[in-house]
């Protein structure tokens, strides 16, 4: 008789690792504005969540989105003329947004390890951040599910935790850092003083592995060549938007 075969951890078991907290976008400062090719509105924002953390961010869309594009990276949001190629090309709404933690919004370690002993771990803060960047993105976009592109190993995890917790809101995540498992920051080793402090996230690991992850991700293609592409049988694999920042 074969042993039987523990059930992979629900959604509301990583809400509680991650002590994950509503959170939406509650103001929307536009810092600059300009308009390229006479079709292309590129604009640097500051989106401020919860009415505590405002986040510098870049959209550029063309008048009528057919889609929107989510980029999240450690190195910081690129320049709005960077994003106007993909965005013509693609035709979507295209937001490129710093995550507390990332870019300019780094922390030193320290800091990153207070967060997790007086509140909410800095990786749960992220995946809720980019929930309710994906909620507020996808207005521009007829509400149809993003497309994220996630430039290093922490973002990349944090895309792939949304996903898993929300994934009807999104069509693809392309995570090239993402690692095989969530072992690589014992196994390599990873320092805690690195770009990927939010990882150290206590009880994530202990619940369940990127695997379980991507198949929380119903519907969900997952882009990353380590891993290799996972989605449901005939789904197809849009147009990436570019090099994630």
């Amino acid at each position: 008789r074969e042993a039987a075969v523990p059930r992979a951890p629900g959604r509301a078991a990583l809400a509680r690792v991650l002590r994950l907290g509503e959170s939406a976008v509650s103001a929307v400062t536009v810092v600059t504005s300009r308009v390229y090719d006479g079709a292309l509105l590129a604009e640097e924002l500051l989106l401020e969540l919860d009415r505590r953390w405002p986040l510098p961010a870049v959209l550029v869309q063309p008048e009528t989105p057919a889609g929107a594009t989510l980029l999240v990276g450690d190195a910081g949001h690129p320049a709005p003329t960077e994003l106007t190629s993909p965005a013509a090309r693609l035709g979507h709404a295209v937001l490129a947004v710093d995550l507390l933690g990332c870019g300019a919004l780094r922390p030193e370690p320290r800091s990153a390890l207070l967060l997790s002993t007086v509140g909410r771990p800095l990786l749960g803060m992220q995946v809720a951040q980019l929930l309710a960047l994906a909620r507020w993105l996808r207005r521009f976009a007829g509400d149809r599910p993003l497309q994220v592109q996630a430039g290093g190993r922490a973002p990349g995890v944090a895309a792939l935790l949304a996903a898993a917790l929300e994934p009807a809101a999104f069509a693809t995540v392309a995570a090239p850092g993402l690692p095989r498992s969530l072992d690589a920051l014992v196994e390599l080793p990873v320092a805690f003083e690195s770009a990927d402090t939010a990882l150290f996230c206590f009880g994530l690991r202990a619940t369940l592995d990127l695997d379980d992850l991507q198949r929380l991700a119903t519907g969900v293609t997952v882009l990353a060549p380590h891993r290799g592409p996972l989605a449901d049988s005939g789904a197809a694999s849009p147009e990436p938007a570019g090099t994630p920042p």
